[in-house]
């Protein structure tokens, strides 16, 4: 038994207090944002490439783009289809026409005088402009 003089109460730490749900859940809450067109690494070797045509079939799994996208190409390996790469790095991109859901063609400047499949493994496909 403790005497009445000696009783000390339980700290308040110990019982804390339920509150209700916050009026406000987030502090300084911003709006949803679209986010910027990003370049995609295609797989290896993606542009396929017919002799004595400037049609070219780009591989691209999923690429959820439509006809008359304009898409650019950086990091062309080699010379697909005999042609230089920085035919398929054109600054102003290509005009696409979709085929299926993972390729479509674009016309190429130059005609391709092999047929095959190249590119490289670090093509990449994306908008004209990419910011940062």
């Amino acid at each position: 038994m403790v005497h009445v003089s000696e009783y000390e109460a339980k700290q308040p730490q110990l019982e804390p207090k339920p509150h209700g749900a916050d009026g406000i859940a987030l502090r300084n809450v911003r709006t949803d944002r679209v986010e910027p067109a990003v370049a995609v690494l295609l797989g290896n070797n993606p542009f396929s490439t017919t002799a004595s045509s400037t049609t070219v079939t780009v591989t691209e799994n999923n690429h959820g783009r439509t006809s008359g996208d304009t898409v650019r190409f950086r990091n062309v390996q080699g010379s697909p289809g005999g042609v230089a790469f920085t035919a398929y790095e054109d600054s102003s991109g290509f005009s696409i026409t979709v085929t299926t859901t993972n390729k479509y063609t674009f016309t190429l400047g130059s005609t391709p005088s092999i047929t095959e499949e190249a590119g490289g493994p670090t093509v990449t496909a994306g908008p004209v402009t990419i910011t940062p």
